[in-house]
């Protein structure tokens, strides 16, 4: 009788504690992956229009890029152009001349000078000594170089002086220009 006292109360004994074990790793474990599940779904949900919304954005996107890379190509026109800044100066060098010589300058003095940086960009610098046989063709070779705009060029120094002060049309020219060119 003992045992089955024992036993009466050793099987409702058991069975909770087989409830709490199923209770604890089934239960709870099958809860708790539900749960990571859900929040791996909502994740990907999340991701998903995340893409979804990048994907709509792509016209948008090409055409920004199609201005941006215009626009690129614009500035790049208007920036000297030379594998080297030394071959960039020299080109600069030789339009400059070009620019003085074709209003009836004549060079006496050519000066490459040292580049200077300003960010992605290089300037590039030129000194030139001239003799212009009058004012007139001065300022037309002046306004030329000014308003040159492939490449752009700056006039930074200018001086100038009457060659024969008893005979003022012929004017000594000391000029100093600068471009910019796409550093390396």
């Amino acid at each position: 009788m003992k045992n089955s006292k024992a036993l009466i109360v050793m099987i409702p004994l058991a069975v909770l504690l087989l409830g709490v074990v199923a209770y604890q790793y089934g239960y709870l474990k099958i809860r708790s992956e539900m749960t990571a599940l859900k929040e791996e779904e909502e994740m990907k949900t999340k991701i998903l229009g995340k893409y979804i919304n990048l994907i709509s954005k792509i016209p948008e996107m090409e055409k920004e890029f199609t201005e941006k890379s215009h626009l690129r190509e614009f500035y790049k026109t208007e920036l000297l152009q030379g594998e080297t800044d030394a071959i960039a100066a020299a080109a600069l060098q030789d339009l400059v001349k070009g620019l003085l010589i074709s209003r009836g300058g004549k060079i006496s003095r050519e000066l490459i000078g040292p580049p200077a940086e300003m960010g992605k960009f290089k300037i590039v610098n030129i000194s030139l000594d001239a003799s212009m046989p009058d004012v007139r063709v001065l300022s037309d070779a002046i306004y030329s170089v000014e308003t040159n705009n492939n490449p752009s060029l700056f006039i930074n120094d200018i001086d100038i002086r009457v060659k024969d002060l008893k005979e003022p049309r012929e004017l000594i020219v000391k000029l100093n220009v600068s471009a910019m060119t796409g550093g390396k």
